[in-house]
């Protein structure tokens, strides 16, 4: 996986089984949305946002980042103040 090579990670077998769990989670929330929305589940929508949450959050758990995290571009005023300003 691309995300866990550039963040110097190894996909360990427990680190696959919690990527296969929360891809299940997700895939399961999604299509309980989809049969609510259709008419065609008698599931109560407090059920499926509970479903949403618990797929949302075992992804967050995996800590995987979109991309590197953008530089923060140096602010003329704070550096002025903070004495890394020209004079």
């Amino acid at each position: 996986m691309p995300e866990l090579e550039a963040q110097g990670r190894d996909l360990t077998p427990a680190l696959q089984m919690k990527v296969e769990q929360a891809a299940q989670l997700q895939a399961f929330a999604e299509a309980a949305r989809g049969r609510f929305l259709r008419g065609e589940s008698s599931d109560r929508i407090d059920g499926i946002c509970t479903a949403e949450r618990l797929a949302e959050r075992a992804i967050r758990a995996l800590r995987l980042a979109d991309a590197p995290p953008k530089p923060v571009p140096e602010n003329p005023l704070m550096a002025h103040f903070t004495g890394g300003g020209a004079e």
